[in-house]
């Protein structure tokens, strides 16, 4: 009699539970489930007959466990919803730079998103894939650029070329052959310079202020350099910089 009276309180319990959210959020629903929970827990310790409690045990076991993969499959869907909108994120931020010609900045974004396997993701992935082959060919053709000024013997147009590829499109297979141009350049006084030159204009550029300021007074202090236009580009810089330091409260 005791196993019979304690099924008919299980029922409405578990018909509680199964009904579908009444809005959006499903506040409703939460707080139901929530209450046919504690419902069912106190009339499981409160059953007298063993079989019962065993039958109401097991009820309660399987609604718990049908609780937690819903809770876990709720968070695995927000897990994927976040990933997948840090990858548009970073796909924006990718195709702005692309578009500034910040390709340095954009082969980083892209390489990172053309590997997501993220349920979404798949259009922006390829694009980005598409758009480091795009990256090589870009290379390829101030490889290009450089290989005609080298024989009209305009080595600084030359090494601008060279110093673009490693700068800009460094992640490419292209910048080790412009690696090995540039060494064999900077035997040329003047271009040496100017690839030093490049290289402390970078460091402004990316913040590194110090480490500027020291490479354009190792232009400028620099015998080999006299008279050249980098060397006088670099004390321009080092004037400018002080200025700026001297207005500086």
């Amino acid at each position: 009699m005791r196993y019979i009276i304690i099924i008919f309180l299980l029922i409405p319990l578990f018909c509680i539970a199964e009904e579908p959210p009444k809005n959006d959020k499903g506040l409703d629903e939460k707080l139901k489930q929530q209450r046919a929970l504690a419902e069912l827990k106190q009339a499981t310790d409160n059953a007298k007959d063993e079989e019962a409690r065993k039958v109401a045990k097991a009820k309660l076991k399987e609604m718990m466990a049908r609780e937690q993969d819903k809770k876990e499959l709720a968070e695995f869907a927000q897990k994927t919803l976040s990933n997948l909108g840090d990858i548009k994120e970073m796909f924006t931020k990718a195709e702005e730079s692309w578009k500034n010609q910040k390709y340095g900045e954009a082969g980083l974004l892209y390489t990172s998103v053309s590997k997501a396997t993220v349920p979404g993701a798949e259009e922006m992935a390829e694009t980005s894939r598409g758009r480091i082959i795009e990256m090589e060919d870009l290379a390829k053709t101030h490889l290009k650029a450089a290989d005609d000024y080298d024989l009209k013997r305009n080595y600084i147009k030359e090494a601008e070329e060279l110093v673009f590829i490693c700068q800009e499109l460094y992640l490419t297979k292209t910048k080790e052959i412009a690696l090995r141009r540039i060494i064999t350049l900077k035997s040329k006084p003047e271009i040496s310079g100017y690839i030093e030159f490049a290289q402390a204009e970078q460091y402004e550029i990316d913040g590194k202020k110090d480490k500027a300021k020291k490479a354009y007074e190792i232009i400028s202090l620099n015998p080999r350099y006299i008279n050249t236009l980098p060397s006088l580009k670099a004390k321009n810089k080092l004037e400018k910089m002080e200025k700026t330091e001297e207005k500086k409260p």
